[in-house]
């Protein structure tokens, strides 16, 4: 019977060396794979479903603004959140016009945000490689984004602020 664990001098070293490889990876795992099963948290039938209370999915503009806003720029506000440690805003906006929207999306446009707290300006940030951060472009049916600088974590979840754009002005938007 041959012993796979014996190396001859004839074969290669790889030949011995792989199921000794197998074993060794199979003891190892197997003990990670059972502990990662074991420790799963159940999931909520509430967040599964779908379903989640009022409070929780708290718009971050009122209906009526929304429609407002759909009709005389062209564009959906999908909500602005803070991102990269509080220290970005994360604006998004569906375009559903391209025209009404240039104001928003179109190359020249210098957007910035005003904390209505604190009063702050806050600006996009340009990058030398990268240019400043937001999305461009003028296609329909497509979702943008703008990032703004938010030193210090100024502006927090929960405030309210005013998005600025040339002519394009959204004001009293929820920070989620």
């Amino acid at each position: 019977m041959k012993n796979l664990f014996v190396l001859s001098s004839r074969k290669s070293s790889r030949d011995g060396a792989f199921p000794i490889f197998l074993i060794c990876l199979t003891i190892a795992i197997f003990p990670i794979i059972s502990c990662a099963t074991s420790h799963q948290k159940p999931v909520d039938p509430a967040i599964a479903s779908g379903e989640l209370s009022k409070d929780a999915a708290e718009p971050t503009q009122p209906e009526d603004q929304s429609i407002e806003i759909e009709q005389k720029w062209g564009v959906k506000i999908l909500g602005i959140r803070q991102t990269a440690n509080a220290f970005l805003l994360d604006f998004r906006f569906h375009v559903i016009d391209p025209e009404k929207a240039n104001p928003l999306i179109g190359r020249h446009a210098k957007p910035y945000i005003i904390d209505e707290a604190s009063g702050m300006k806050l600006s996009v940030p340009s990058m030398p490689k990268v240019g400043s951060l937001r999305a461009k472009g003028n296609q329909p049916d497509r979702d943008y984004f703008i990032l703004f600088s938010n030193p210090n974590g100024i502006v927090k979840k929960g405030n309210k602020v005013t998005v600025i754009a040339d002519d394009f002005r959204v004001e009293h938007l929820i920070v989620e």
